[in-house]
């Protein structure tokens, strides 16, 4: 935790947004200070997120007032935001995909204590961009592809960009997933140094217990009002999700019962056989019609792996499905959707959704070919029928126009569990079908999971949270793969 002196302050007076006539931010005034970690705590739609983009310059409207310093500033672009030292990271990492580690790592960055002149060969970036790497004992290798690493790699990337831009002010909004893969959390090895040098770090995120391990000071903000501030040493988880949730309500998930997995088993099973270097044998993993299948796997970034070979999104395993005696194994993502076979990934940013587009398109994107006449889109259709899975996953209709971006992360997934249930699946592989998501909306997600299984469609979870994967499966499928795990992260080096 910080341990500065305070010099500088950065406060906001009143502060109110709007989207049409959707208030997200309402009269919000705030505090923060160097060498300080704040953290944000709220519920899906309380108003975190926009805050967060707030101060990062992505609305060039708003209502109030920030000062920095005692100085009046405007934040109503990003250009403005960055020439303040004000930086953002989020849970959908903003990295150029096809460029390498060390591309993204210096992308932009003109100064600071790796960059020594304005001129680089190939070989010193990689070489400083070992050195970073080296500094948070990040075994990745600077020459790999961003494309070719894991998500949570991806956002320990996403943080390394912006350590090394030395903010003045770091939002990271949602900080990454925690794994039994990673001996250290490099958010709070990049907190740690930051805050040694006066920065100030808003850590926006529903995960309470985290938040209150890591910050100094928490806000609880909700239905876009603050309801409280206070030191983090007199808060306690309880009181933090009672502020957060004053009426929350549990929403019990109706499991399988043996009997039931019994007479699955007797009938209608897929088989999924996986090969791959890691392993001597081929592996075959029942998937039992009606029923949620997890998929856990030692190290647990594997599960991921083995659900994207099979959509051929990536290619460490070797896998085909078997059904009545008939084999099928994709060539690409779009084969797997001609069969049947939808793959929901963890990162919605760039792989699940599109997030400039609005939720109505979003929702119904799998079933636009129904929807068109000559290639021309029957919008009065399209709306119909976006209005009808809104309803019945508990989106607001009234928010059918905005961008899905603009979502808090648990609508955004209720969205793209919606458009998925909507297609009428025969597999659906969800990836990570948690994260984002927040103690009240998670009842509602295992509910939707639940429901496609209950459609006849083979459900197969991955998630790094075993609490979660255990309360949403009904049978959970274990492989291990630790001893020749090494080979499993091609951006290692």
């Amino acid at each position: 935790m910080g341990s500065m002196i305070l010099r500088q302050t950065l406060r906001l007076d009143h502060l109110s947004k709007s989207f049409g006539s959707h208030r997200v931010l309402n009269d919000v005034s705030m505090e923060f200070h160097p060498g300080v970690i704040h953290a944000l705590l709220g519920a899906n739609g309380a108003g975190k997120s926009t805050l967060g983009w707030l101060l990062a310059g992505r609305f060039d409207k708003y209502m109030g007032n920030i000062f920095f310093d005692g100085n009046p500033v405007k934040l109503t672009s990003r250009g403005n935001s960055i020439k303040l030292g004000i930086h953002i990271v989020t849970q959908e990492p903003a990295l150029a995909p096809n460029l390498s580690i060390a591309a993204n790592l210096f992308l932009g960055v003109e100064q600071g204590s790796y960059w020594h002149s304005s001129f680089r060969t190939d070989q010193s970036l990689l070489d400083s961009a070992r050195t970073c790497l080296a500094e948070f004992d990040l075994r990745l290798n600077p020459s790999a592809s961003i494309s070719e690493l894991t998500l949570e790699q991806k956002q320990a990337v996403d943080l390394l960009r912006a350590y090394m831009r030395k903010p003045s002010f770091l939002v990271v909004d949602e900080p990454p997933l925690n794994t039994e893969d990673s001996a250290y959390s490099i958010l709070d090895r990049v907190a740690e140094k930051l805050c040694a040098n006066g920065t100030h770090l808003l850590l926006i995120t529903h995960q309470v217990s985290k938040a209150l391990r890591m910050a100094d000071t928490v806000t609880v903000i909700r239905d876009g009002h603050i309801v409280a501030t206070k030191p983090t040493k007199e808060s306690s988880e309880a009181d933090v999700i009672n502020l957060m949730f004053p009426s929350i309500v549990s929403a019990a998930t109706e499991r399988i019962g043996e009997d039931q997995l019994q007479e699955a088993s007797a009938t209608t099973n897929l088989e999924m056989v996986l090969k791959s270097s890691l392993s001597v044998h081929s592996r075959s993993l029942t998937l039992r019609n009606g029923c949620v299948t997890g998929l856990r796997t030692k190290p647990s970034l594997l599960a991921s792996k083995i659900l994207r070979s099979l959509v051929k999104v990536d290619n460490l395993f070797d896998i085909f499905l078997e059904f009545d005696e008939r084999r099928f194994s994709p060539k690409s993502p779009k084969e797997a959707l001609q069969e049947g076979v939808y793959y929901l990934s963890a990162d919605r940013e760039l792989e699940a959704s599109f997030p400039n587009l609005s939720v109505r398109d979003n929702l119904t994107f799998y079933l636009l070919n129904g929807l068109a006449v000559f290639g021309i889109v029957k919008r009065g259709f399209q709306y119909a029928i976006a209005k009808k899975l809104a309803m019945q996953v508990g989106i607001d209709q009234r928010r059918l126009d905005d961008s899905l971006r603009d979502l808090s992360g648990g609508n955004q997934q209720r969205t793209l569990l919606a458009r998925v249930s909507g297609a009428n699946p025969k597999v659906c592989l969800l990836d990570e079908p948690n994260r984002g998501v927040d103690v009240s909306s998670l009842p509602k997600i295992k509910n939707m999971i639940r429901a496609l299984a209950k459609a006849g469609c083979w459900v197969v979870v991955s998630s790094t949270d075993d609490v979660f994967l255990e309360g949403v499966s009904d049978q959970i499928l274990d492989l291990d793969f630790r001893p020749t795990a090494q080979s499993s992260n091609p951006g290692e080096t």
